[in-house]
């Protein structure tokens, strides 16, 4: 009987440590998805060297400052401000912190592997032509969906640069049902000093509108603002025509993947003590 009553309370001790997160070999790292192209897959910009750096670490008491970043005076909290990103950039440059870089492949993404939970700092490594690809952006690991996050840049550079007056194109596509969709979406044209100019497209136009007489020494930009609920976005650049593509997320439903793996594992317990039980028994009788 006291053999029994021991092994009751292994039993009892390992099923309180596997629920209570004590055992966390199940999804215990973070991945970040690095997407530069458009979720039809008719642009893909290959090639781009991303660095990513991470700033901030996520333990019991929150988030806290990397050590590389225990002088930048900027509120943690703030991550959402506008002027953050500038000022964790200056910061980052003057104190020449390096980070992880990678290289998009010809799908047009990268993936970092084996992150730990904290802020991460997203940037392209090098520009080329003075033409960013997107602007640098925070991200927040594990998200609220999950740790593995795919990330689509808000930003991505039309690249266009001449010396003579030029015109811009966005068109709009959608990739769902039609069901959800929105009666229109704004869109901002950008160029380096910020918004120029926010327009609506919709059925009336076509989902379409072009901008001309633009000053072809700037570096121009389009971006969706505030992106519908329940779609990602991505884009794509063809000459002076930008393609913004929304695509429905899929809605999840029923039993998360998660706990298979911890029932696998409680069931293949109970099942051994179960057989460790018979034994024991069969030897006290």
């Amino acid at each position: 009987m006291t053999n029994r009553k021991h092994l009751f309370g292994i039993m009892i001790v390992v099923m309180t440590l596997l629920f209570t997160g004590a055992f966390r070999f199940v999804d215990r790292d973070c991945t970040l998805e690095i997407n530069l192209t458009s979720s039809s897959g008719d642009m893909v910009l290959e090639g781009a060297e991303i660095e990513v750096i991470q700033i901030a670490s996520l333990g019991s008491s929150g988030l806290s400052y990397c050590a590389d970043f225990s002088s930048f005076n900027k509120d943690i909290s703030s991550l959402e401000d506008s002027n953050y990103i500038k000022e964790l950039t200056q910061y980052i440059d003057s104190k020449g912190i390096k980070g992880t870089v990678k290289t998009t492949g010809p799908e047009g993404k990268v993936v970092f592997d084996n992150l730990e939970e904290g802020v991460y700092y997203t940037r392209e490594s090098k520009i080329k032509n003075n033409n960013p690809v997107f602007a640098p952006f925070v991200t927040v690991l594990p998200s609220q969906d999950g740790k593995y996050v795919k990330a689509y840049p808000k930003t991505i550079s039309m690249g266009v640069v001449t010396e003579s007056p030029l015109s811009l194109t966005v068109k709009k596509i959608w990739k769902d049902d039609g069901k959800d969709r929105p009666s229109q979406v704004k869109v901002a044209l950008k160029d380096e000093d910020g918004i120029v100019e926010t327009v609506i497209l919709n059925d009336a136009n076509g989902w379409k509108y072009v901008w001309g007489g633009l000053d072809g020494s700037k570096t121009w930009a389009i971006e969706e603002i505030d992106v519908p609920k329940g779609y990602s976005v991505s884009y794509s650049t063809e000459g002076s025509v930008c393609t913004i593509t929304n695509t429905a997320k899929l809605i999840q439903t029923g039993q998360t993947m998660w706990p298979i793996p911890v029932l696998f594992f409680a069931g293949t317990l109970f099942v051994t003590a179960g057989i460790m039980l018979k034994i024991i028994g069969r030897k006290e009788q």
